[in-house]
């Protein structure tokens, strides 16, 4: 931008060079090897819980969580390939900017299971500490797998008003040499988009909010509670109880930085 407040246009070789080895730099190698590690994570995650087994609620939700992260991370690196400025629009069957809105809408949803999901969690751990003697027996793996199944239907109508408005045509590339496909939204695109914004950028993220910080208040307050009357008859056990106390303690300290890396 200009001194004057106006938009400058680049029109320099060399700033345009600049700029092309920075986004290649940016999309093709720092996120992407985030994105290949944090895939790689996710797949050694997976083959740990399966191996721990399902007999236990926590690892199927667990599981299914990791699963969704590695579908998150998959069509991320889609997206950034689409947007790689080394691939050309002539070397693919349909424009760039148009295959990432669809690996965009794939990624969303996604990270909207992976965000129910670790609010599931997060409700299973503060039964676990209200009830602990009942928790077991409401929340088997059973019950977990078919909340898993749940969320992950209920929450592909995410795909759907996005995808429904999008209608695939051939459009001659500028030059006129070569046809390629491209996206051609229908007339009431606005319509649909602004009822789907309001419930999938706004309902979907802060319900998951709410249900974390809630769930993790409660949780905390009672682990609270219980450090609190087990430090009164610490004259009994001092060594167990200060071992107990520091396990809670990390426990407490745990779910706060979730909520909060997560928010």
């Amino acid at each position: 931008m200009s001194s004057n407040g106006t938009e400058r246009v680049v029109n320099s070789p060399l700033e345009l060079s600049v700029l092309y080895a920075l986004s290649a730099i940016n999309i093709m190698v720092c996120s992407e090897l985030i994105g290949l590690f944090g895939i790689a994570a996710n797949i050694v995650n997976m083959l740990n819980f399966r191996r721990q087994g399902f007999k236990d609620g926590v690892n199927v939700t667990l599981f299914a969580l990791s699963f969704c992260d590695l579908g998150a991370l998959v069509a991320h690196q889609f997206s950034n390939m689409c947007m790689c400025p080394w691939i050309r629009e002539t070397q693919l069957f349909m424009l760039k900017s148009h295959l990432f809105t669809i690996g965009f809408y794939l990624n969303g949803y996604f990270v909207r299971v992976s965000g129910w999901l670790t609010s599931f969690i997060t409700f299973e751990r503060c039964l676990c500490v209200v009830w602990p003697l009942k928790v077991k027996r409401v929340i088997t793996p059973r019950t977990a797998t078919l909340v898993n199944l749940a969320i992950v239907l209920l929450l592909s109508l995410y795909l759907f008003p996005p995808y429904y408005i999008m209608n695939l045509n051939w459009v001659v590339l500028p030059g006129g040499n070569q046809t390629i496909l491209a996206i051609v939204f229908k007339s009431n695109r606005e319509t649909i988009m602004a009822v789907y914004y309001f419930i999938a950028d706004q309902f979907i993220p802060y319900s998951t909010i709410l249900v974390l910080l809630l769930c993790t208040t409660i949780t905390v307050s009672k682990l609270k509670s219980k450090l609190v009357w087990r430090q009164s008859t610490t004259s009994i056990a001092a060594n167990k109880t200060s071992t107990a106390t520091l396990k809670e303690r990390k426990v407490v300290a745990m779910l706060i930085n979730i909520s909060i890396i997560f928010i």
